[in-house]
């Protein structure tokens, strides 16, 4: 069956354009969904370190590197659709895919992480004032200080208000709004200050920073380097040569 050529052409670059548009738009939905997922591990969790989502972070960014050399193709061939030149044949399509080929080569250089994808359970809030906190912010800080709870590793919302017997919605609250802090902000910032402690203690010169950071509850380097650079403004070494 003989197909017009330049009809099947039009169509073509139209189906392109709506797969480019939807494609935007589940590319915006990722990003979201992305930024909502990490904030929630932020408030219920305490040993989430950012580069566990860092491969999907790059994954994204390689995904708006191809939108951007799909949107090129699209833009190019509507300013130049009538005009007829050496080569217009090519237009921006080949030197899109291109680019998006070299992104691709990066993702890889990049290499993938393995990760453990844990379920994020979702909690209810408190039907109660959520301008008050329902404890005694002050108590909840010294309980978790004093019973070294903020030392488990793996230390999350729901175990702390087993371990303190209190609810968990209401926790929940006391913390963010009383401590002003989000839950992992909460526990890292009191390993942070047992790490302070013991690497000017000389007791504890026999383990290394990172064995200390462990051993206060950190479980990786990059958590430990970032929550000690965002509490005291420094590195670790750089802590002990301050004085």
């Amino acid at each position: 069956m003989k197909v017009d050529e330049d009809i099947f052409s039009d169509i073509n670059f139209m189906v392109d354009v709506v797969a480019s548009i939807h494609f935007s738009y589940f590319l915006l939905l990722s990003i979201q969904a992305l930024i909502s997922f990490r904030n929630g591990f932020n408030e219920y969790y305490s040993h989430i370190s950012k580069s566990t989502l860092r491969w999907l972070r790059v994954l994204i960014v390689m995904c708006v590197a191809l939108i951007a050399c799909w949107w090129l193709y699209i833009i190019s061939t509507l300013l130049l659709w009538s005009y007829d030149y050496p080569g217009s044949y090519f237009k921006t399509y080949y030197p899109g895919y291109f680019c998006f080929s070299i992104s691709i080569y990066l993702l890889l250089a990049l290499r993938y992480e393995p990760i453990k994808i844990q379920k994020l359970q979702k909690i209810r809030r408190s039907k109660r004032s959520l301008e008050k906190p329902v404890y005694d912010p002050i108590k909840i800080y010294r309980d978790v200080k004093n019973k070294g709870l903020y030392r488990s590793p793996t230390l999350t919302l729901r175990q702390l208000a087993k371990e303190l017997n209190l609810n968990i919605n209401d926790l929940s609250q006391t913390i963010n709004n009383g401590l002003k802090k989000s839950f992992s902000d909460f526990i890292n910032e009191l390993r942070v200050e047992e790490v302070k402690d013991k690497l000017k203690d000389p007791k504890f010169q026999h383990l290394s920073q990172l064995g200390i950071a462990f051993d206060s509850g950190f479980n990786s380097k990059a958590t430990f380097n970032r929550a000690f650079k965002k509490w005291t403004g420094m590195t670790p070494t750089e802590f002990l040569k301050k004085d």
